[in-house]
């Protein structure tokens, strides 16, 4: 191509003997080295199928699914604790549905009914037995949170060991507390899902938002024990959801996608809304109502447990005796009383488990070993601020602490070797957790196949109670509004409530006398006339001091007729305090018919006024 004119060529190249010698030594070097190497496929991580996770649920719920069938083959009737929340679970959809959550012997209610509002829609349906199925349901849920989540997070072996611990927790008080509605031990596995769903909520889906809502919500509101584990693991958890991506890897701004992430925000608003605004309406009716008598409570100054048992009650559980493995919990006059100071084995394997977290770089490891001795910290406080004896139903929340402390160190180790790449190493310790999870599985399956509803002592009470208040129902006279009185022992208040359940459940409008109105509501405790009285009497002695001035309507058992010639008790005294002092004032035939008089088991019985 001819150039412009006025325009000058540029000047021809020719090669040195530099360049020609650099151009030689690169194609000798290229034939030398012969065809350059394929790269090395990236390591993909192996492909976990979500039907795994779903099969290892199931798993999971196969004790459950055990109850579930017993379930419409149960006769019962709740007295006591479960018969007081029977009874407000029955008034959830009516003007008088409840604002707040359990009542407890201290003079105040739980935070919150989100229990009664989860109960109700079953006992809707089913009646006393739905009860049973809502509690089974809440464990179920809880259930399925620990096995999917641990599944996503930490693989087959962590979901199957964690499995076969939590459920290890449940084992050691008995199956017949997973179907118990009582409020203490159906938070037992909530807890541990909400600790769950603290260690993987930078893993998991963002759907686990409004999980963590429900599932801290219930247990803050179910039991005042467990508000301060939500309090410490709830941050963590959201702290944890905020690292999910590292600031390189944020993705551009996205319309679509924004809306979808922030789905699961506003579901956890409205989940939050839903559980807190009964006590909040509560507060606002009342004049700060049942959370102002809560916070009036511990800030007034009471006789506490202290550090020393704190620490004591919780090393208990982390030693190698621990009770939530199966070994007996010791108490002294019904509270934990723990023989000395217990190693806390757990505790120094967390620690080491962390401290090796840490020199491997494992931030995710390390941030979940410290979960766990936040929770320890957490349990130490509380327990030394409970007032009054610490009853087992009151330290629960310790079984499941020390599960989770034999857990978060087990997936730490699996953690560390599946860094170092130890596949055979691996392989073994999948196969430890499986059969664990395997043997714990099978003795809670067969052991639901024989389970009770809550302890044997009161089943074979609320069965007695169930017969005598269907024999009395005939002999009454007709009433459509029935008030229920009882004798001044513990046991005869429990039957009252029982006996108040039961009148409800045939139609009957019942009340009972004002001071109730914190247990049982002010429906229960109305001052309206009604049309009869009705008393039960739990053990011989109440039962004489009814007979004279009530009709006899039904009894479980005649009690014996105190002994004639024998020196009657002093009022009030204690029965056992008037044994010993009488033992040597009578003959041994009479002493023994004393005996039977003032020990007799639950003689019950219900009487009419006039």
């Amino acid at each position: 191509m001819p150039l412009p004119s006025g325009v000058e060529a540029p000047p021809a190249w020719s090669p040195t003997p530099e360049d020609l010698l650099a151009l030689t030594t690169a194609f000798e070097t290229a034939l030398a080295s012969g065809p350059a190497p394929a790269p090395a496929p990236a390591e993909r991580r192996p492909v976990r199928h979500r039907r795994v996770g779903w099969w290892l649920a199931l798993g999971a719920l196969l004790p459950m699914f055990v109850l579930f069938l017993r379930t419409p083959f149960q006769d019962w009737l709740p007295i006591g604790d479960v018969g007081t929340i029977a009874l407000r679970v029955a008034e959830v959809g009516t003007r008088h549905t409840p604002l707040v959550g359990p009542y407890s012997h201290f003079g105040w209610s739980h935070p919150g009914p989100v229990l009664f509002e989860l109960l109700a829609a079953p006992y809707r349906v089913f009646g006393t037995r739905g009860l049973l199925l809502g509690a089974l349901l809440i464990n179920g849920v809880a259930m399925w949170i620990i096995a999917t989540r641990l599944y996503r997070a930490g693989g087959v072996a962590v979901a199957a060991f964690g499995i076969g611990c939590f459920w290890a927790t449940s084992w050691s008080l008995g199956l017949s507390w997973v179907w118990y509605p009582w409020n203490p031990n159906i938070a037992m596995l909530p807890f541990a899902a909400l600790l769950v769903l603290t260690w993987t909520s930078a893993r998991n889906s963002r759907w686990d938002l409004p999980l963590l809502a429900l599932v801290a919500s219930f247990l803050a509101q179910t039991h005042v024990a467990y508000a301060p584990f939500v309090v410490a693991l709830v941050p963590i958890a959201l702290l944890g959801r905020g690292r999910r991506r590292a600031p390189g890897l944020v993705p551009p701004p996205n319309p679509p996608r924004a809306a979808r992430d922030r789905a699961p925000v506003f579901l956890a608003i409205a989940v939050l809304v839903v559980a807190w605004l009964p006590p909040i309406v509560d507060a606002l009716v009342h004049d700060g109502g049942n959370l102002r008598d809560l916070v009036d409570f511990w800030l007034t100054d009471h006789q506490t447990l202290g550090f020393g048992s704190a620490f004591r009650i919780v090393f208990l559980e982390l030693s190698v005796r621990a009770p939530w493995i199966g070994f007996h919990e010791p108490t002294f006059l019904g509270a934990v009383a723990p023989r000395g100071t217990p190693i806390p084995i757990g505790l120094f394997l967390v620690v080491g488990a962390a401290i090796a977290a840490w020199r491997a770089g494992d931030r995710f490891a390390l941030r979940c070993a410290l979960t766990v001795l936040a929770c320890i910290g957490v349990a130490v406080l509380s327990i030394a601020r409970i007032v009054g004896f610490a009853y087992p139903y009151l330290v629960f929340a310790t079984r499941v602490i020390g599960a989770a402390s034999v857990l978060v160190t087990f997936w730490i180790v699996v953690r560390l070797v599946r860094r170092e790449r130890h596949p055979r190493l691996h392989a073994a310790i999948t196969g430890v957790a499986v059969v664990v999870g395997i043997v714990v599985l099978a003795g809670c399956t067969i052991s639901a196949g024989r389970a009770g509803i809550g302890t044997a002592d009161e089943q074979r009470a609320s069965s007695t109670l169930s017969r005598v208040a269907a024999a009395a129902l005939p002999n009454m006279a007709h009433a459509d509004r029935v008030r229920v009185d009882s004798g001044a022992s513990f046991s005869g208040s429990s039957f009252k409530v029982g006996l108040m359940y039961y009148l409800v459940q045939h139609g009957y409008a019942v009340t009972t006398e004002g001071s109730d109105r914190l247990r049982l509501g002010s429906h229960y405790a109305s001052s309206e006339p009604t049309d009869t009285t009705l008393v039960v009497t739990a053990g011989p002695q109440e039962f004489d001091r009814v007979a004279s001035t009530h009709r006899l309507l039904a009894e479980s058992a005649r009690p014996v007729r105190f002994p004639v010639g024998a020196p009657p008790p002093r009022p009030g005294e204690d029965p056992y305090v008037y044994l010993r002092r009488v033992s040597d004032r009578v003959d041994r035939a009479t002493y023994r018919r004393l005996v039977t008089y003032m020990t007799g088991r639950y003689p019950i019985a219900v009487f009419e006024s006039g």
